[in-house]
């Protein structure tokens, strides 16, 4: 059987997107590190390891502005997750206090608002 070129370049683009795929759990999700040489304790790490990086991809479609949809987990926590907070109750309200020197604080606070806003399903109404 012969291939023409647009199926063949669509065959090996999907195996280029497997293998960026891969080369991301390897390297941020620490995958390539199995932790025990017990079966059932490496299964369960490996699905921990493929939520998280389902969790993360979600988070990025639906709660991140278009600009970060590409970003890898080292720049989402660089820039959003690990920065220094402090949690205070300003009439017993839980806030989050950002430092003023906090490069992103416009871009984190648009996507607090937006989660705030997302309409979540109900699942006892299905």
């Amino acid at each position: 059987m012969v291939l023409n070129a647009l199926t063949r370049y669509s065959f090996y683009n999907d195996r280029a997107e497997a293998e960026l795929i891969i080369r991301e759990l390897k390297e941020a999700y620490a995958l390539g590190k199995i932790p025990t040489r017990h079966w059932q304790a490496n299964v369960a790490y490996f699905h921990l390891v493929g939520f998280a990086y389902n969790l993360l991809n979600w988070f990025k479609r639906f709660c991140l502005p278009d600009s970060y949809s590409r970003r890898s987990l080292q720049t989402i926590r660089r820039d959003l997750l690990a920065i220094p907070g402090e949690l205070v109750r300003p009439q017993g309200i839980p806030t989050i206090r950002l430092p003023a020197s906090y490069p992103h604080r416009d871009l984190f606070v648009k996507i607090l608002t937006h989660i705030r806003r997302l309409k979540l399903p109900n699942p006892l109404t299905r």
